[in-house]
């Protein structure tokens, strides 16, 4: 009777064994760019990683069974890579007709925002309105829908503006703490109390935010 339990429990062992394995070796794995984004994805000093776009993306999973590699890095050389195929999924890209023709994007939104021009809580521009920003330098994420709303702002109100141009949200954030910029472009929920901003113009507004994946001919199963 022990040899007999014994001869099971190895038997139960073995297949359980397999099935994991098999299992593991069916996960797809999927490469996700990751640039820091408030609120949207972020990573911590532990590694730890939070926002909207994680949770949907967890959420995914959870029906795809993907696993993810994220490849981290600013907007410009993400998206470069997206576009050159060392990147499966971008999240946060807006969908435009000319991005339709490089991409295929999910048939469902993960939601939408509007674009504010931010200044600093304790700057005396804060309590004033959108007309006391003629002149000023203003930060931007360059190759983004927030640039062209912000350059069409600008020119249709004649606001003279010097705008900044940034690669992605770690550059465009450190020169506007730094003061190199007295204003800044950014989502309405991406940002903290803590940061100390507090938006004073919106630029635009509407915008889809889409999960992308690469190429229209791959398929994610």
């Amino acid at each position: 009777m022990m040899l007999w339990m014994l001869l099971m429990v190895c038997v139960f062992s073995s297949v359980n064994s397999i099935s994991l394995k098999a299992s593991e070796e069916q996960r797809k794995i999927v490469t996700v760019g990751f640039t820091e984004s408030t609120n949207f994805l972020e990573r911590k000093e532990n590694d730890e990683m939070s926002g909207l776009a994680y949770d949907y993306l967890q959420k995914i999973s959870y029906y795809t069974d993907w696993e993810y590699r994220y490849v981290n890095g600013e907007w410009n050389v993400i998206t470069e890579k997206f576009y050159n195929g060392e990147i499966d999924v971008l999240p946060g890209l807006s969908k435009t007709p000319e991005r339709e023709e490089k991409a295929l994007f999910s048939d469902y939104p993960m939601g939408t925002e509007s674009y504010y021009i931010y200044v600093h809580a304790d700057d005396p521009l804060a309590p004033t309105r959108e007309g006391s920003l003629r002149g000023v330098t203003i930060g931007v994420n360059e190759n983004t829908l927030q640039q062209g709303m912000l350059e069409r702002w600008n020119k249709e109100g004649g606001f003279a503006a010097d705008i900044r141009y940034y690669p992605g949200n770690r550059s465009r954030m450190a020169a506007f703490d730094a003061n190199e910029t007295v204003a800044t472009v950014s989502t309405d929920f991406s940002f903290k109390p803590e940061m100390n901003m507090v938006p004073i113009a919106l630029v635009g507004g509407g915008r889809i935010i889409i999960l992308r994946l690469r190429k229209k001919e791959r398929s994610f199963g």
